[in-house]
């Protein structure tokens, strides 16, 4: 039997839950006309107090569920590929690229653009401090981020802030966004020749 005071405890929870229930369905409700999406950004990251951020842009695509390009061509050469539970990260500067598994967008905090509904509340404690508004946490502890918070404009992802486990801040601004159908083969990715490549587990 519940003692009087867990009792009360378990009522005063119920509100929150069922709001952090409601925010993750609102947020699915937003992402889910998304089935592709593709555009540039612009992102910084704050290195330290004092320090001038760092800057970067490029382009990148979206399919639902979990397929992502997110490709930075300035000032270096970098990309992303995300697909069927395969994350590539491909430095062109270095010559080198990296292949992991991933169950969730915790993995990659951006991926969680591309989540599917039941994969988002798996992964994801969801937020709603505005109308278009979101903040997310990631429910596993060795989750790649803290937390991000992602807002929306004229129904379109418009900007998003990443606190990564150091506690970094990258702040990243979504541009010229496009439904249109991508090309087949964006989300492929093979390792050129004479790349080095490191796999999960080597």
């Amino acid at each position: 039997m519940l003692s009087p005071r867990l009792a009360l405890t378990l009522l005063l929870l119920l509100p929150l839950v069922a709001r952090a229930d409601d925010a993750a369905r609102a947020l699915a409700a937003r992402l889910a006309p998304l089935d592709q999406l593709s555009g540039r950004f612009e992102q910084s990251v704050e290195n330290g107090a004092g320090a001038t951020p760092a800057h970067s842009a490029g382009r990148f695509s979206l399919r639902r569920p979990d397929r992502f390009r997110w490709e930075i061509t300035e000032p270096d050469s970098q990309l992303l590929v995300a697909s069927e539970g395969v994350l590539w990260h491909y430095d062109r500067d270095l010559a080198t690229a990296t292949r992991r598994r991933f169950d969730d967008g915790a993995a990659a905090p951006l991926l969680l653009l591309a989540a599917d509904a039941p994969g988002l509340a798996e992964a994801f404690v969801v937020q709603a401090p505005g109308p278009d508004r979101f903040r997310v946490l990631p429910r596993a502890a060795d989750a790649g981020f803290r937390e991000a918070e992602l807002t929306f404009a004229g129904g379109l992802p418009a900007t998003m802030r990443i606190i990564d486990r150091l506690g970094q801040a990258i702040d990243i601004r979504f541009l010229d966004l496009d439904e249109a159908p991508l090309p087949a083969g964006t989300f492929d990715f093979t390792p050129p020749a004479g790349v080095d490549v490191y796999r999960e587990g080597d």
